[in-house]
């Protein structure tokens, strides 16, 4: 079975490294309330927005902390679903990520939802052609 989410070390890194961040954004707003005059709640809620701003990147971002070296030249063998009609080009989901793929000279038309292998690349566009299902296989990509 291939995973489609986040692990938990990239959850754990992402948060590591935003922790400065947010240690510095707190300190400056206690300096600002102490000089400025910022009131207490309106501190807390600036700190509260800027910590619901990284939540919300971390969705969009995580697969860059994922603890999975997913080198493009390692995609070769891997199994992916089709999510758009690829006829010769279309889009694929691969360890939860959309790519650009082509279908391979041999595979006809290969429909929405199919599952696919793939056999090569070229720059960022896969190759791809219709896995063969084989017992045991786990349908979800």
């Amino acid at each position: 079975m291939v995973k489609t989410g986040w692990s938990r070390r990239a959850v754990v890194t992402y948060f590591l490294i935003q922790l400065p961040g947010m240690l510095l954004v707190g300190l400056g707003l206690v300096v600002i309330h102490v000089h400025l005059q910022l009131p207490v709640w309106a501190a807390w809620l600036i700190f509260f927005i800027w910590v619901v701003k990284d939540i919300i990147l971390f969705f969009f971002l995580w697969p860059a902390y994922d603890n999975q070296s997913r080198d493009v030249y390692s995609l070769v063998g891997q199994r992916a679903t089709a999510l758009t009609d690829i006829n010769p080009q279309g889009r694929v989901r691969l360890h939860g990520q959309t790519w650009p793929a082509r279908a391979d000279g041999a595979s006809p038309a290969i429909p929405a939802g199919t599952p696919v292998e793939v056999v090569g690349r070229e720059g960022l566009v896969l190759a791809v052609q219709i896995r063969r299902r084989q017992s045991g296989d786990d349908t979800r990509y």
